[in-house]
């Protein structure tokens, strides 16, 4: 409030909480206070401006950030979808190209399988006209062999002359046996399934090779197994002859290890031998017709073969290994309760 107005000067009262300060101020003191506190109150604002700028500024920089965070998420789930995708496609064209391949190698067994078919069809064609023109004289050799030693067999001037015959009669049967298996390999019997135990297949055949195991030492390992559904006659052929080869690979006597076993629902029988063994280079032609590696006038080489197209006519297998001097081992599979061609 104004003291004077002639002195123009002003009274001046500041109160505080503790006290009260008062003064006076003349115009020119109240122009620098004015002046003063224009410049604390531009300096306050532009203070205040600035912190506000800053503050939006940093709600801008942290809805930025919080978008950016948003779209690297975004692009992070996008990229694993994307990776998932391609291991997904990836994965399916393996499967795709894996189940190709398996499609090829099976048209490739199947063409195989054809194609051998066809061979042995021709094969047995053939082997079936040779054994018939080689029965026919044969027989009449033998007859007229028969009557020969007939005449002779009393008369000890021609015992020479006998032994020479009994010697002819001999290879005679021999021819006449190769004559024989060259039908049985070619003839397509019918064959009488029927559920069976391998077991007693095994036995039956041992004991009826027993005259020829002179020196010769079998051993049994016979698993209890399930039946299989096959031919009895045709298997029993098969065990036969495999037992046969081995009893020929040692001729000075030797072991025959045989056993059974299930093994993934396939009943498994395995027969070794410690005889002369085989190559490796040849064990890949073994089952082939006419393939042999006994001496010559020894076997036909029909042997293995007609094992083979028994044992695959029972959806089985037979597979055959070997080593110089060793020994030699065949494995055949059977399904249990099996299916057959």
């Amino acid at each position: 409030h104004p003291i004077s107005l002639t002195e123009r000067k002003w009274s001046i009262v500041i109160s505080t909480p503790d006290k009260i300060i008062s003064g006076l101020i003349s115009p020119l003191s109240w122009d620098y206070f004015l002046n003063t506190s224009v410049a604390v109150l531009v300096i306050v604002s532009t203070f205040f401006i600035i912190v506000y700028q800053m503050i939006q500024s940093n709600r801008e920089l942290q809805h930025e950030i919080a978008e950016r965070k948003l779209t690297e998420e975004e692009l992070q789930k996008i990229r694993r979808e994307l990776e998932q995708r391609v291991d997904e496609r990836t994965s399916e064209i393996k499967s795709a190209n894996e189940q190709l391949m398996v499609e090829i190698a099976e048209r490739e067994r199947q063409q195989e399988e054809l194609l051998e078919a066809s061979n042995l069809e021709s094969i047995g064609r053939l082997a079936t006209g040779i054994a018939h023109e080689i029965n026919n004289p044969l027989t009449n050799a033998s007859l007229g062999m028969q009557i020969l030693k007939n005449r002779l067999k009393d008369n000890s001037m021609y015992d020479s002359i006998y032994e020479k015959l009994v010697s002819i009669e001999k290879n005679m049967d021999r021819a006449s046996n190769i004559a024989q298996e060259l039908l049985q390999f070619s003839r397509q019997k019918v064959s009488e399934f029927s559920s069976l135990f391998i077991n007693d297949l095994i036995t039956s055949a041992i004991t009826l090779m027993e005259f020829k195991f002179k020196g010769i030492e079998i051993h049994e390992n016979l698993s209890q197994v399930p039946s299989v559904n096959g031919d009895l006659v045709k298997l029993e052929q098969v065990l036969i002859n495999i037992l046969s080869n081995s009893v020929e690979a040692m001729p000075d006597g030797g072991d025959i290890f045989i056993s059974t076993s299930l093994v993934n629902k396939e009943v498994v029988v395995e027969i070794s031998d410690t005889g002369v063994g085989i190559p490796e280079e040849d064990i890949s032609m073994v089952f082939e017709p006419f393939f042999r590696t006994k001496d010559v006038g020894k076997g036909t080489g029909l042997g293995l073969a007609i094992c083979y197209n028994i044992i695959k006519q029972h959806n089985g297998t037979i597979a055959l290994s070997g080593v110089v001097g060793k020994g030699t081992t065949v494995t055949i599979t059977l399904p249990v309760g099996g299916e057959h061609e």
